[in-house]
């Protein structure tokens, strides 16, 4: 066998032997390459037993992509006297009794009448859904001395995606991960690197799937915040501590109570409107005061005064304490309240009305408004780019479960705080926005 060549990157996933191998990141960055050379040398191994599955989620995609990579491969280690290819059932039988076997999620018929898998490699495992892995882990079961490993190989399309939740938030001890982008590949040509640069340059969110290889989201023109933009809107926001402090809040508690910090600053004619702090405290600190006590911490010896915005239902009385959610801001933060710091309307403001007025301003629309939101407030970018508009024009808040079995709506919490403060900080031009002039 020639010898092997491969991007040093990927080292430690030759040595990997976790139940679970996960190569994610960009384009051209040799994650298929590498899951096919290991497969490969494996079943080369003297003396080891394989029979290797290579699945796709569509059968018709196995010849144009990992049976032709497979295939090259051997020839690339000198090893094809050794094995016999069926071109007809696209698989690899290795003169020492192993195979390679390809299939697509669609024949589902084939997938549960193969049987002594030893190992399996997904490619472009974000096609698949979860439920596809259950079949998968079933296949997984033939005779070896050997690990057993499942192998995926993706491009981080969605950020919402479940193999981002089960093996990245989630995680687990037999979880092995490696990300990747095209920098990483010592064996691209400059022209396969133009034409990448090229292709996705005038898309922010495909250039940073593609080529960045970072987690993103595929548009569908149904966003709440259609306007919003991670590349324009997200930039270091500096907290300034000579001007006032905007807080706005939101009353919902799971998972988490909300509460955001702004700084408005006119430069120029221009309107700077900076969110530069979160606070998201969950169980047994997701309440009122236990937030105000948290910004007091923080700001201790703040002087210039605050502005107050927030959820217009907090103005409702509790039926226990006889006080509603302002009364008890109002007497945490005393010392920081003005006689011109509250900024709550009577009414929350008109979901299809204030999305079109955040949109504009988002887009430039008024030129003298420009929003920021610093990288480290990770969740409020999470809502602009993850909340959508359902049937009646308002924010979809589909609801998940978490390990208590409580009900919650993972997003829309911290962008609910933004919309309360550009429609009351501006609230003459939101007043007006939309009648005809």
């Amino acid at each position: 066998m020639a010898d092997l060549h491969y991007n040093p990157h990927f080292a430690p996933f030759f040595e990997d032997k976790s139940r679970y191998s996960v190569l994610w990141g960009g384009a051209g960055s040799s994650k298929s390459y590498s899951a096919a050379q290991k497969i490969v040398i494996r079943c080369a191994t003297p003396g080891e037993r394989h029979k290797f599955l290579v699945v796709r989620k569509f059968k018709t995609t196995i010849e144009g992509s990992v049976f032709n990579l497979i295939r090259h491969i051997i020839n690339e280690l000198e090893i094809d006297k050794h094995v016999t290819v069926n071109n007809t059932k696209m698989s690899f039988s290795f003169a020492n009794g192993n195979e390679i076997i390809t299939t697509g999620l669609d024949d589902v018929e084939k997938l549960k009448s193969i049987h002594g898998v030893t190992g399996i490699w997904l490619e472009e495992a974000s096609e698949l859904e979860e439920s596809d892995l259950g079949q998968i882990n079933l296949r997984l079961r033939g005779e070896s001395d050997s690990y057993k490993q499942i192998i995926f190989t993706f491009n981080p399309i969605s950020q919402d995606h479940w193999l981002k939740r089960k093996f990245f938030d989630e995680g687990g001890d037999n979880v092995f991960t490696l990300w990747s982008n095209y920098k990483h590949n010592l064996f691209l040509d400059q022209e396969y690197i133009d034409i990448l640069e090229n292709e996705y340059k005038y898309d922010p969110n495909m250039y940073r799937i593609y080529v960045l290889g970072e987690w993103g989201r595929i548009k569908t023109n149904e966003e709440f915040y259609s306007m919003f933009s991670k590349e324009q809107h997200v930039k270091p926001v500096v907290y300034n501590e000579s001007l006032p402090i905007h807080l706005s809040f939101d009353f919902n508690v799971n998972p988490y109570i909300p509460l955001s910090l702004w700084q408005i600053q006119e430069v120029n004619g221009v309107y700077r409107v900076g969110c530069f702090k979160l606070y998201a405290l969950e169980n047994p600190d997701n309440n009122t005061e236990a937030l105000c006590n948290a910004f007091m911490d923080d700001f201790e010896n703040y002087e210039i005064g605050v502005h107050i915005y927030g959820d217009a239902s907090g103005k409702a009385k509790s039926t226990t304490s006889h006080q509603h959610n302002y009364d008890i801001i109002e007497g945490c933060l005393k010392h920081y309240l003005r006689n011109w710091s509250w900024h709550i309307p009577r009414r929350n403001p008109l979901h299809s009305k204030r999305r079109d007025f955040i949109n504009k301003c988002l887009a430039g629309g008024f030129p003298d408004i420009c929003i920021e939101i610093d990288p480290s407030c990770e969740l409020m970018i999470a809502d602009m780019e993850n909340v959508f508009t359902d049937i009646a024009g308002k924010k979809a808040k589909p609801k998940s479960k978490n390990k208590a079995g409580i009900l919650y709506e993972k997003y829309g919490h911290f962008s609910d705080t933004m919309d309360y403060l550009l429609c009351m900080a501006f609230e003459k031009r939101y007043r007006n926005f939309g009648r005809k002039q």
